[in-house]
């Protein structure tokens, strides 16, 4: 049985110690077993976007994992499903995560978490653009005259 969120249609949930997603970009959804939660009992807890899913080690993220057990009450309940989308860019897998977290709103998505743990490089990225900008506003304007006139 796969899953529909949005638009995006996951694979079949498998248990989080048992999931081997194909290689490639793509959206995943840790959830859990939810006989309340309709049309399919499985509630959404996290979404995150993987630029390569095979790569993934959900076992390995231990602050996330401790918050996705926490919340289904021990991690053999927990069961990930994927949706791999090979075609579409990382800022298009960004904007995807976002929606279904507005639409779902998943317990275990807090974005300053996941902000912090999910994208060091962007956080890095961003240090580096501002330590730029200020190094500019150093130099002088090239538009400014340079010479004096007579």
């Amino acid at each position: 049985m796969s899953l529909q969120f949005g638009a995006i249609t996951f694979s079949d949930p498998v248990k989080l110690a048992q999931w081997r997603p194909e290689s490639g970009p793509g959206l995943y959804c840790v959830c859990m077993v939810d006989r309340d939660w309709h049309p399919v009992p499985c509630q959404p807890i996290f979404f995150g976007i993987a630029h390569n899913l095979a790569a993934e080690d959900l076992l390995g993220e231990q602050v996330a994992l401790e918050s996705w057990a926490a919340y289904a009450d021990a991690p053999s309940k927990l069961f990930v499903a994927h949706a791999g989308l090979p075609y579409f860019s990382a800022d298009e897998l960004l904007l995807f995560e976002r929606q279904l977290v507005a639409q779902y709103q998943p317990a275990c998505n807090h974005w300053e978490a996941l902000t912090q743990l999910a994208f060091p490089m962007q956080r890095r990225t961003n240090v580096l653009v501002e330590r730029d900008r200020a190094s500019l506003a150093l130099l002088p304007d090239p538009m400014e005259k340079k010479y004096v006139e007579i």
